[in-house]
């Protein structure tokens, strides 16, 4: 059995696993960065700790999401950088059997972050690769030399 948080990014539902999240919190308004990429909407302060707000609705689909008080940060970490996603809604934690995992390889890239594939009865949720997500990131070396900059 692996838990997952099931998150909401525009009108489809996606999977975390939880073993990456480090927290659920409100989305405040965040500072702006000139010159930041797209999908990066800036920066905010959780946890006495500056991170970037990384905005899936733009990774995900190149729409960038509308701020609203009803969008959710999920705190996520790999080894050396923290990251708010902006999302819509964190919707649940899940409980999944290895046997409703299956592999994802229709659209197999360097740079996909979906690898795998949870299906529950007549719902598919893809499951998304905290790591692989933050490699695919332009500029994410300078991303994370900016933040270190602050402290």
């Amino acid at each position: 059995m692996q838990k997952y948080v099931i998150i909401q990014v525009d009108k489809g539902d996606f999977a975390l696993p939880i073993h990456g999240v480090l927290s659920i919190e409100k989305a405040i308004m965040p500072t702006i960065l000139p010159q930041a990429p797209e999908y990066m909407r800036g920066i905010v302060k959780i946890r006495e700790e500056v991170v970037p707000v990384i905005d899936m609705k733009q990774l995900l689909f190149s729409n960038q999401s509308i701020l609203s008080e009803t969008l959710k940060y999920i705190l996520v970490k790999t080894d050396d950088i923290h990251i708010c996603l902006l999302v819509n809604h964190s919707k649940e934690i899940l409980e999944v059997s290895d046997d409703d995992i299956v592999p994802f390889n229709h659209m197999e890239t360097s740079k996909n972050s979906l690898e795998r594939i949870i299906k529950l009865d007549e719902q598919l949720i893809p499951i998304i690769n905290i790591t692989r997500l933050f490699n695919q990131l332009s500029n994410l070396k300078v991303i994370r030399e900016q933040v270190e900059k602050l402290f």
